[in-house]
């Protein structure tokens, strides 16, 4: 039976802005609706301030870039998030939502000159998470390769439903699910970045081909690289992961956080990912 931690613990939506106006209406011709045809980000916001705001930023422009999307208004969206921001003032934390869609307009997947980029800007309760390690599992379902959508947060997520499938919480006693590319490689978790510590060495799955190239793990490995622990990226192997000296998992919200048990392997907080975990505490405090 499950211990209660599990990572997909829910929010509410306190407030939700549809291009800058209070309500929540978007046109069924949409093209994110109809086509996943749009980008997404998560930002955990601390007392009124959302963190790391200018590098989501930048990845939502990358993915705008990436999927060819004519976006103009980052000067609302960035005073939409500082609004809804500036509301959770009162409250320690708090999630902000962005969602960018190219909007209605074309035929079939055929992209139109006139779509007008939609975008929604929604202010989250912060999801309550357990402090413990997480418990671990591998899923079936394998993640494709396609390197013209590697790295960005697209809207089309049906990898990641089908693989948190794989579990119910109800039944059984993990918290996460990590993915494999079609060739074997572990690539990431449903909803977070996977790092292993191997000899003193930070690793991370190369993303090159596929996966989402997370906020909180670029700057996991700055923080690595500020004190001194060496990094590499790499393909890495379930074997490789089991034989890892220490674990953890990472994404905008929770930060980082330990890995106790992979399937049936047990694990303990080593000390690399002990450090990095009290400097990202320290930042947040």
């Amino acid at each position: 039976m499950n211990s209660g931690n599990n990572l997909s613990i829910k929010t509410s939506t306190l407030r939700v802005l549809v291009n800058g106006a209070e309500k929540a209406e978007i046109a069924v011709s949409d093209r994110g609706l109809n086509y996943g045809d749009g980008l997404f980000e998560t930002i955990a916001v601390f007392f009124g301030m959302p963190e790391m705001f200018q590098a989501h930023l930048q990845r939502l422009q990358k993915g705008c870039e990436q999927l060819k999307f004519p976006f103009d208004n980052w000067n609302e969206l960035q005073n939409e998030v500082e609004q809804l921001a500036s509301v959770a003032s009162v409250s320690d934390r708090a999630v902000i939502k962005i969602i960018l869609t190219r909007g209605s307009g074309g035929g079939g997947y055929q992209i139109a000159d006139d779509c007008e980029p939609q975008r929604i800007v929604m202010l989250l309760t912060w999801p309550e998470r357990p402090e413990t390690p997480a418990k671990l599992r591998f899923c079936t379902t394998p993640l494709g390769c396609n390197p013209a959508l590697a790295g960005i947060k697209h809207l089309n997520r049906l990898e990641q439903v089908m693989a948190r499938s794989e579990w119910d919480d109800q039944l059984d006693d993990f918290d996460e699910g990590l993915m494999s590319n079609i060739q074997g490689y572990v690539v990431e978790g449903t909803m977070s970045n996977l790092f292993i510590v191997q000899e003193g060495v930070l690793i991370t799955p190369d993303l090159n081909r596929c996966g989402v190239e997370g906020i909180m793990r670029q700057h996991v490995l700055k923080l690595a690289e500020t004190i001194g622990i060496e990094r590499k990226i790499a393909l890495l192997s379930k074997d490789e992961i089991f034989e890892a000296d220490e674990i953890f998992i990472s994404n905008s919200l929770m930060g980082i956080r330990p890995v106790a048990l992979l399937e049936s392997k047990e694990f303990s907080v080593g000390p690399v990912t002990g450090q990095l975990m009290a400097l990202i505490q320290a930042e947040r405090a």
